[in-house]
Parts: C-alpha cells; sequence; structure tokens
C-alpha cells in the first residue's frame, strides 16, 4: 500500500491509557493486535481546530469526513458516531482522554450554508 496507508500498531502510550481508565489489558492487547487490518481498525488520529463558525455548542466536537459502515456503506461521521474518545498527544495521565459528544445536527443558532460548510470539509 502507499505510505499513508502504511497501518501501525496502537502506541503503548494509547495502550497504558485505555488501561489507565479501566478497560481490562486483555480487551486492549486484543484490539491491538485487531486493529493492524484496516477492517479491525476503530480509530483515527485527528488534527483539530476551534469551531470557524462559533456556533457549535460549548463541550462538542465535529468531525468532517466519511467513514464506512460495517457493509461498506460510505457515511458521514457526524451521521454515524454519537460520541467519541478523544485525548491530547502525548496523554500523560488518565484525565487526558474524554469522551465527547458529536455534533450530529444542525445548531438552532447555525445557518443552512454554515452547516452545508462544515460538513463539505
Amino acid at each position: 500500500p502507499a505510505e499513508q496507508c502504511t497501518l501501525r500498531q496502537l502506541s503503548e502510550m494509547y495502550q497504558n491509557l485505555f488501561v489507565g481508565l479501566g478497560v481490562p489489558v486483555d480487551v486492549v492487547k486484543r484490539y491491538a493486535k485487531r486493529q493492524l487490518s484496516l477492517s479491525g481498525r476503530k480509530h483515527a488520529h485527528l488534527m483539530g481546530v476551534c469551531d470557524p463558525t462559533g456556533k457549535l455548542p460549548e463541550g462538542t466536537i465535529f468531525v468532517t469526513g466519511y467513514t464506512r459502515t460495517d457493509n461498506d456503506q460510505r457515511i458521514h461521521m457526524s451521521d454515524c458516531y454519537r460520541q467519541l474518545f478523544v485525548t491530547r498527544s502525548p496523554c500523560l495521565d488518565p484525565t487526558d482522554g474524554k469522551i465527547v459528544p458529536l455534533v450530529q445536527h444542525k445548531p438552532s443558532s447555525m445557518t443552512d450554508t454554515e452547516w452545508q460548510w462544515l460538513r463539505d470539509k
């Protein structure tokens, strides 16, 4: 595969974070092994920016782009997930990770144009 498609091992830092948050060690190890194939991968590294519209509810995130369902249909991230686990990197403490709600519907304060602009990025 192309360089950008090369799957890397789930780092020890993230494995330790999951264990520190209470995920059983055997579950973390199974996932670390399973995620080495695209079909077993359920995580991604994302870079974030502040909300350019200033209209997303505080304490939420919006993720652009698409993912695939179990039956291989392409679906927008906001139509697929209700919440995501996010952490800083490097993560130094279990409190560096948290589960954050994903904005799935256009906030009432946002125009249709702004919402479409976010979804098209």
